[in-house]
């Protein structure tokens, strides 16, 4: 089995609009995957958040930062030198997802 055909557990700690829409802030995940982009596409299908992680041409909405583990994964569209959304992630790790600006 590849990795990207392996499922990984990892915990979402979530603020703002998403901790409102899940109704808590932290959730664990069996993700199909092994990148950042692929714990969205399973917190979006798991708990209907698309709307708040993806614009409506399907594309993750510029004002979500993602952060594995205390390192910056994405802030915005141009700032993908750390991996941005194809970071890869390894199963156990946490990823926070926080909207810029929501003071958490």
């Amino acid at each position: 089995m590849s990795d990207v055909d392996s499922v990984m557990r990892v915990t979402v700690k979530l603020f703002s609009s998403l901790r409102m829409a899940v109704g808590r802030g932290e959730v664990e995940l069996n993700i199909k995957g092994n990148r950042v982009s692929d714990v969205l596409r399973q917190l979006a299908a798991d708990y209907g958040v698309g709307e708040i992680l993806y614009d409506k041409s399907g594309n993750v909405t510029p004002l979500i930062i993602v952060i594995n583990n205390l390192e910056t994964a994405r802030i915005t569209e141009a700032n993908t030198a750390s991996g941005g959304l194809e970071k890869e992630l390894r199963d156990g790790d946490i990823v926070s997802i926080l909207e810029q600006g929501c003071g958490a």
